[in-house]
């Protein structure tokens, strides 16, 4: 089982340690935490000065956002990556800028649609147990997801480590990676904690108070707190399941931190 570290800041890689051989970098949420240059420059350098492989991921965005995405791209056609360099897209339009572009490109875990709902695990020993197999499942079983993928060379997925477990069915072809231990559960492109120091907040002015701002939620109705960064809710799971490699996962992503 390869190990991996998501982290979206150079100051993480305090968390880093032997025992991964691969760093994930980027945001996935929130075109306005998309690295700068100088910042990626700083994690692949790190990587090829400790011999490991890169991921970078990228946010779902609007046409702004992607015009910064577009430069990074362009920054990293220039380096000498190895084989084992990967691109994690969250958006259609970025897969299509990037589909004839020769990066190894991976489906991110905001397109694998899995059911992510905290109250998900409530359902159990209430309804059929086929049917709470199908909160464990993903759209990445079906055949024709499956085509799409195969047929657009990607053979990656990403998976959050569902409270409820996970019963995947890939073809042979495809991996997956899982992130753990916070799940991504929703998030919107309206962030509530942006400018939130102020007497009227204003959703549009972004400071990045997120860097410092976690919420959490809870509720006599919700087994799991909701904890809010930025404009995404996750959960906390840090049990990995059993029996992953014989549904194609491959790979463990660690979160020393919420990912924001």
């Amino acid at each position: 089982m390869e190990k991996a570290i998501h982290i979206t800041d150079a100051n993480d890689l305090r968390h880093f340690n032997k025992k991964f051989t691969r760093i994930y970098f980027g945001n996935e949420f929130c075109e306005r935490l998309i690295p700068v240059i100088p910042e990626v420059k700083k994690i692949i350098d790190f990587c090829v000065e400790n011999k490991l492989n890169f991921t970078f991921i990228t946010p779902y965005v609007t046409n702004k956002g992607i015009g910064g995405l577009k430069k990074i791209f362009d920054f990293l056609l220039k380096q000498k990556m190895n084989e084992y360099f990967e691109i994690v897209f969250n958006d259609y339009g970025v897969f299509n800028i990037l589909k004839d572009s020769g990066f190894k490109l991976v489906l991110g875990r905001l397109l694998t649609k899995q059911k992510r709902g905290p109250r998900i695990v409530t359902l159990k020993n209430k309804i059929p147990e086929e049917a709470y197999k199908h909160f464990k499942d993903a759209p990445a079983s079906s055949k024709s997801m499956q085509n799409f993928l195969l047929g657009n060379n990607i053979k990656r997925i990403e998976l959050d480590n569902l409270v409820q477990g996970i019963n995947l069915k890939l073809d042979k072809r495809l991996k997956a990676s899982l992130y753990y231990p916070y799940i991504y559960t929703t998030t919107t492109r309206s962030c509530l904690i942006a400018n939130i120091n102020k007497r009227e907040p204003n959703v549009y002015l972004c400071k990045k108070e997120c860097g410092n701002l976690v919420f959490e939620l809870s509720s006599r109705n919700m087994p799991r707190k909701i904890l809010i960064k930025g404009n995404t809710q996750f959960i906390f799971n840090d049990r990995i399941p059993e029996g992953l490699e014989n549904m194609g996962v491959n790979r463990l992503v660690y979160q020393p931190k919420i990912p924001l």
